[in-house]
Order: C-alpha cells, then sequence, then structure tokens
C-alpha cells in the first residue's frame, strides 16, 4: 500500500524517456555504450558509457541528490560489463577513490559503497579490495569531462 501511495504522489518515470514507470528502464539502459579505458601504472577500467548524458544524470542522483535505488541498477550494468570483459575467476573489484573535497561534501564515499553492492549482487569469488588505490594528487573535477578526458585527468595521479 505504501508502494502504491508513493506512485500516486511520486510515480516513477524514467530519468532518460520520461515515459516508462521505472526509474531508470532497459529499452533506454540498452543505448549506453561501454568503453575499457587505461587509467595509467597498467590499470584497466570498464566505464558503462560514463560520458553519456542519462548516465551523467543518473550518477548525479545517485551521488548528490541520494536516490539510492540507482544502486541495485549501477550494480546490475557493472557486474555485467565485468562479465564481458574479464575470465572467469577471482576478481578484485577497486572502487577509485573520491576526492576529499567530494567526501566532505557528500559525508560519504559512493563509488566504494557501490562495489559493496557489486560484489554482494555478483559472483561469489569477486571481493572488494579497500584502501588500494590512493591519489597522489587530487585531479580536477571530472563532471562534464569524456570518457577519455576524464582518463587523461587522472592518468598518473593514481
Amino acid at each position: 500500500m505504501l508502494a502504491d501511495l508513493r506512485d500516486l504522489f511520486l510515480p516513477l518515470r524514467c530519468i532518460e524517456c520520461g515515459v516508462a514507470p521505472s526509474l531508470w528502464c532497459e529499452p533506454c539502459r540498452r543505448q549506453l555504450t561501454p568503453c575499457a579505458l587505461e587509467i595509467g601504472r597498467g590499470l584497466r577500467l570498464v566505464a558503462v558509457s560514463h560520458a553519456n548524458p542519462a548516465m551523467m544524470r543518473a550518477i548525479s542522483m545517485w551521488k548528490d541528490s541520494g536516490i539510492s535505488q540507482l544502486s541495485s541498477i549501477f550494480a546490475h550494468e557493472i557486474a555485467a560489463q565485468i562479465e564481458q570483459h574479464t575470465a572467469d575467476g577471482e576478481l578484485d573489484i577497486v572502487a577509485i577513490p573520491s576526492r576529499r573535497s567530494s567526501v566532505r561534501r557528500r559525508g560519504s564515499q559512493p563509488m566504494q559503497r557501490l562495489s559493496q553492492v557489486v560484489s554482494k549482487t555478483s559472483e561469489p569469488h569477486w571481493r572488494v579490495r579497500e584502501d588500494v588505490l590512493h591519489w597522489r594528487t587530487e585531479p580536477r573535477e571530472q563532471r562534464g569531462r569524456t570518457d577519455q578526458q576524464r582518463a587523461a585527468n587522472v592518468n598518473g595521479q593514481i
């Protein structure tokens, strides 16, 4: 009943098409184009189309507006990309650390939290490794950059 009341006053609409009765519908998520990036020191990152406008809105809603329902959507998409780009076996999930100013502003490190969700909803031999990566110097703000610009921004900083 509570969900019915919520839907009456705050109906869910897809963040991309605004039509589907879900936070981010499957047809809109299928439009994302994943890419693999080198971020320096031999570290490889598979991005779930981070620079896509819908993805950027979703990340902002999740990180800055507290729309926590997006965690499970992100975890599903990340797990699918990991499965597609890696061989079976043990896997370390390492979140790129948040900038200190972002942690102060938000009071948390959302990517580390998301790493835990991915680990729990995926293969049993995936484990989260925290405090593995540290910034040598903090990069500039990532918001508004393309995937390649983001990679260049953090290259050599970790």
